[in-house]
C-alpha cells in the first residue's frame, strides 16, 4: 500500500501526517509510514482542485486548445477535474453532440473532466442531456459562440429540468437589453468596461430571480465569473451561488501593458478600485468558489483590432498557483483559497467522493513548496495558445500531482498518458 508523507491539508490547516492509498482512494491518516513510501518533507499536500469552468475548444477549434493540451494544463496547476462549457463546435446543445464531446474527452485527458449541457430555445432534450451532463450552462448575454438565451419559456424549462434532475445551473449573467443601451464602438479595454457595465449583471440576476417561482423542485443557481460588488450584493441577496476567476481579482484594464485584445473578457476587466474590492470580497469569505473561465485564444486572434479581437483568457494552470502565491504573502487565508478551489466546487457538482483529504476519498492531490513562490513564466505554461496576462506575478506550482493515488505530474514532469482520466460523474452507458 503506497503512502505519502507531508504537511496534509485538513480541516482548514496543515499538520504533519501520511496519507495511505489503496484502490485510488485514502485508505487511512496517520503518522507511520508504509513500506512505499514517498515522503515530501515539509511540502504541503492540498486536495487537487476542480475547476467547474473552462472552454477547452475541442472539437471545433483546437488549434486554440484541446481536450489533452487543456487537461495536461489543468494538472501543472494542481487541477485534478475540469468542467468544460457548451460552447464548442458543435456546441454541447443535443444528445449526440455531447456523447461525441465525451467519446473525445475519453481519449486525450489526464485529469478526470465532466460536461456542462447548453441551453437553447429548444429543450425537447434537455432531460436526457442531463444524464450525460453535470448540469447546465445558459447564457443570459452574448459572449463568445450563439448560444444567447433570450426566450424566457425555455429559460424557465432549462430551470425545471435541472430541478427534475437535481444537477446545477451556471450561468454567464449579462442582461442583453442592457449590453444593447450601452454598447458602442470599443477601441480599448476601457470602452468594453463601460459598454458592459455591473448594471449588467445586476439586471441579469434580478431575471434570474423572477424566472425562479413556480420552479419546483427549485435547482441551484451559480452566477459565474462574478466581476462587480454590485454583482456580488445581488447573487448574495438572492441565495445563489457565486464564482470568481483570478483576472477579476488581480488584473485590471487600467495601465494594461500588452496589446490592448489580451484584456478582451466577458464579463470585462474592470478598475483597480473595482478588483481591490473583489480582491476583498473573496478574502473576507463572501465569494465560496474560485474558477478560471479558462477561454485560450491565440496571440494572433488577439493582436487583432480590439472590435474584432475574442474575448477569453487563460487560466486553468494559473488559478491555484497565483492565489496559492496570495496567501504565502500573508494576503489571504490558505483555508479561504484551498476550500474555494475544491471543497466548495465539489459540493456544487454534488461530488461527494472528492475536494478533501480525509479517509475514503479520492486519493486526488497535489504538492507545494509554499514557502517560496516563484513569478509564472508564460512561457514555461502548457497551454497550446501559447500566452498569459500573469507573467511575473509570483505564485505556487505543485511539483506533483496524483490522480487516484496514481502520478500525473512527478518533479514537474508530465508522466500520465493521454486517457487516464475519467468522467467526474456517472454516465448511462459507454458513449
Amino acid at each position: 500500500m503506497p503512502s505519502f508523507g507531508g504537511r496534509v491539508y485538513r480541516d482548514g490547516k496543515l499538520e504533519k501526517a501520511v496519507l495511505h492509498v489503496e484502490g485510488g482512494f485514502i485508505a487511512r491518516i496517520d503518522d507511520t509510514p508504509g513500506d512505499d513510501h514517498t515522503d515530501f518533507g515539509e511540502r504541503a499536500l492540498l486536495p487537487g482542485a476542480i475547476d467547474v469552468h473552462v472552454h477547452l475548444r475541442d472539437p471545433g477549434a483546437t488549434h486554440k486548445e484541446d481536450w489533452h493540451t487543456g487537461t495536461v494544463s489543468a494538472a501543472f496547476g494542481g487541477v485534478t477535474g475540469v468542467v468544460d462549457m457548451p460552447n464548442t463546435l458543435p456546441s454541447t446543445t443535443s444528445v449526440r453532440a455531447i456523447r461525441e464531446k465525451h467519446r473525445i474527452a475519453q481519449e486525450k485527458v489526464v485529469v478526470d473532466y465532466g460536461l456542462w449541457g447548453g441551453a437553447t430555445w429548444y429543450t425537447g432534450e434537455l432531460d436526457e442531456m442531463l444524464q450525460w451532463a453535470v448540469g447546465v450552462k445558459v447564457y443570459l448575454g452574448a459572449t463568445t459562440g450563439d448560444l444567447l438565451l433570450e426566450d424566457p419559456d425555455a429559460f424557465k424549462e432549462a430551470l425545471a429540468a435541472c430541478g427534475r434532475a437535481g444537477k446545477p445551473v451556471i450561468l454567464h449573467c449579462e442582461a442583453q437589453r442592457v449590453l444593447n443601451e450601452y454598447r458602442r464602438n470599443e477601441v480599448e479595454p476601457g470602452d468594453h468596461d463601460r459598454g458592459r457595465p455591473p448594471l449588467a449583471e445586476v439586471e441579469s440576476i434580478y431575471d434570474v430571480m423572477k424566472a425562479m417561482p413556480g420552479v419546483n423542485p427549485a435547482p441551484t443557481i451559480h452566477i459565474a465569473h462574478t466581476a462587480s460588488t454590485d454583482a456580488l450584493q445581488a447573487a448574495t441577496a438572492a441565495k445563489f451561488s457565486l464564482g470568481v476567476c483570478p483576472h477579476h481579482l488581480l488584473l485590471t484594464w487600467e495601465g494594461w501593458d500588452m496589446a490592448d485584445g489580451y484584456a478582451k473578457v466577458n464579463p470585462p476587466l474592470r478598475t483597480a478600485a473595482s478588483r481591490d474590492a473583489m480582491f476583498e470580497a473573496f478574502r473576507d469569505g463572501r465569494i465560496p468558489i474560485l474558477e478560471s473561465d479558462h477561454a485560450p485564444h491565440t496571440p494572433k486572434e488577439k493582436e487583432d483590432l480590439f472590435p474584432s479581437a475574442p474575448a477569453g483568457i487563460p487560466g486553468v494552470e494559473t488559478l491555484v498557483p497565483l492565489l496559492l502565491g496570495r496567501a504565502a504573502a500573508g494576503d489571504i487565508t490558505l483555508q479561504t483559497v484551498v476550500d474555494a478551489a475544491t471543497r466548495a466546487p465539489a459540493a456544487l457538482l454534488g461530488l461527494t467522493d472528492r475536494g478533501r483529504l480525509e479517509p475514503g476519498m479520492r486519493a486526488d492531490f497535489a504538492v507545494y513548496d509554499l514557502e517560496s513562490p516563484e513569478p509564472v513564466d508564460a512561457q514555461a505554461l502548457h497551454s497550446k495558445c501559447g500566452w498569459s496576462p500573469y507573467g511575473g506575478m509570483p505564485a505556487c506550482f505543485p511539483s506533483h500531482v496524483y490522480l487516484r493515488g496514481e502520478p500525473v505530474v512527478a518533479d514537474g514532469e508530465l508522466v500520465a498518458e493521454a486517457g487516464n482520466g475519467r468522467c467526474m460523474t456517472r454516465l448511462p452507458e459507454a458513449p
